[in-house]
């Protein structure tokens, strides 16, 4: 086996808990494309407001969200399948599967399973965020006996993978790939911001090593002693990075006759002529942030033939797209373009508008990754971009330790100019990195100590109990308790006032009985009047 097919499928869900059938004919539709000639070997799902924000973070009930994801390509007729791993940063989540060989097919093997997750937006609580997998991915060596390893059995459900073995080197071959779910700023004009979106998913995401189940938030600081850490870019590994991107189309607004009428005028028109991909796509922010490297350095994507999956309403016959925003191509996958050799090749990019179950239609990509041999180090010039860009990468430079300029004078190969040059791009490199861990610091910290999932916590109650039925159904009782409880309380409260108006404190306390009457300051003490005169 020289190479592996994968599919890189993603999906806005629309916070709509997804019925399985259309699930499980969307992703066959995809697979049985007239280019793949069989069952890809990996499934990586990207999925996006997977569920109402109140359901994850205040009932934390994600993983019912995610089951009809499982159950669609766990049953898929083509090709039996199990869960690598999954991972989620609030609403965004990311399942990787792998295909169950069959007789007389290479057997795959996922080890050294790695995940990170990092949150942005609003308070960096999770509405937007990246969730990411880094697995190697080998293939048993038919000369070799397999080991224990090999004849692991993958989980059937997201779990810990410390306990499962990494294969043997020496009878494995493989490469690594790195699979990103991201959802990044919504909304028209904000550009810069879904740049700046990718500038700290590059420098929040490490993969570490697994850890045990509770300790995920385990302080960076630590395992960094470890020097066991890794970048999203890295030597060797393949990146795809999969999501709801949410770039926009920048059309010129049409022209209106009255502001009154701006209103309610639409904010597009469909080409005159040619079709949306001729007309628009010239217009497709993330192709200027691709084309003039603002954001995605190193980042590639196959040619765009399909119409713009965002923003739809209704369904069936009827479903078309909103007149109140611009239709644009939110959902897109990329991939790392930098590598010399063993490069990976998109057979196939397309939607599935089929799929009516959100106001985004899925999009898909076939990828065919070599496997018989790693594409190699990062070319020098690139990881030189990254480090002006404040982005560290796993190079050899970035792990080993740091030679003083003295040692490396005394290298009679290297000149002076070309040992003061690369004393220089390392100590720049090494600050990179360290700016890099302090911001994953923050990230883990803030987690830990808990002060973003109270905020998430308290978010999701509040949304709960403003914009659900059930919600407002509680929200009103409580209110109506609350008051009628107030007044009940109010009511003796106001008869045990006017009943003891004239009574002192103490007098209560202690009992009239054996408090004198106060007297105030002021107060004339009345005194009785004879009727009759003494005799």
């Amino acid at each position: 086996m020289s190479s592996i097919s994968t599919l890189l499928f993603t999906y806005n869900c629309g916070q709509t808990l997804q019925p399985v059938a259309p699930l499980r004919s969307a992703i066959t539709a995809a697979i049985a494309a007239p280019t793949a000639k069989a069952a890809p070997s990996l499934i990586f799902l990207s999925l996006e407001e997977l569920a109402p924000i109140h359901e994850v973070f205040y009932f934390e009930k994600l993983h019912k969200y995610l089951k009809p994801f499982f159950e669609a390509v766990t049953t898929l007729e083509l090709a039996p399948y199990k869960i690598v791993s999954s991972i989620s940063s609030g609403l965004t989540a990311g399942v990787l599967f792998i295909k169950t060989a069959a007789e007389g097919e290479d057997q795959l093997i996922a080890s050294d399973v790695r995940t990170s997750a990092v949150s942005f937006g609003a308070l960096s609580m999770g509405l937007k965020g990246a969730a990411a997998i880094r697995v190697t991915i080998s293939v048993v060596d038919e000369e070799a006996p397999a080991s224990e390893s090999s004849k692991t059995p993958l989980p059937t459900a997201p779990v810990s993978f410390k306990s499962l073995p990494p294969p043997t080197p020496t009878k494995f071959k493989g490469v690594s790939l790195t699979f990103v779910a991201a959802h990044l700023a919504a909304n028209e004009g904000l550009k810069a911001k879904r740049d700046q979106n990718f500038v700290d998913t590059a420098r929040k995401l490490a993969f570490f090593p697994p850890v045990n189940p509770g300790d995920e938030y385990v302080v960076a600081s630590v395992v960094d002693e470890q020097r066991d850490r890794d970048f999203l870019y890295k030597d060797d590994t393949h990146v795809f990075f999969c999501g709801d991107l949410n770039y926009r189309v920048q059309i010129p607004a049409a022209p209106v006759a009255t502001p009154a009428a701006a209103k309610d005028a639409p904010k597009w028109t469909a080409p005159e002529s040619g079709s949306f991909v001729e007309s628009w796509l010239p217009h497709d922010e993330l192709t200027d942030s691709l084309t003039n490297k603002t954001a995605f350095w190193g980042f590639k994507e196959a040619p765009i033939t399909f119409d713009p999956t965002y923003k739809y309403t209704g369904s069936g016959e009827s479903r078309a797209y909103t007149t109140k925003r611009v239709p644009s191509w939110c959902d897109r996958v990329l991939y790392l373009d930098v590598f010399e050799k063993n490069k990976v090749s998109i057979k196939k990019y397309a939607s599935l508008p089929s799929l009516t179950t959100s106001d985004h239609s899925p999009v898909y990509a076939l990828a065919t990754v070599p496997i018989d041999a790693a594409p190699g180090p990062l070319p020098t010039e690139f990881v030189d971009l990254l480090a002006e860009k404040s982005i560290a990468a796993t190079t050899t430079e970035t792990t080993d330790d740091f030679v003083p300029e003295a040692e490396e004078a005394e290298e009679p190969q290297e000149s002076d100019e070309l040992v003061a040059a690369k004393n220089k791009r390392m100590k720049t490199l090494y600050a990179v990195v360290s700016d890099q861990v302090s911001a994953q610091n923050d990230h883990l910290h803030s987690r830990k100590a808990g002060r973003i999932r109270k905020a998430e916590w308290y978010f999701g109650l509040s949304l709960y109990l403003l914009f659900t039925r059930a919600g407002n159904v509680t929200l009103v009782s409580s209110i109506v308790a609350l008051i009628a409880v107030y007044l009940y309380l109010y009511s003796l409260l106001s008869a045990f006032v006017e009943k003891n108006k004239d009574t002192s404190i103490l007098a209560l306390i202690f009992g009239a009985d054996r408090v004198r009457p106060r007297r105030r300051r002021g107060q004339v003490v009345p005194t009785s009047v004879p009727t009759s005169v003494p005799t």
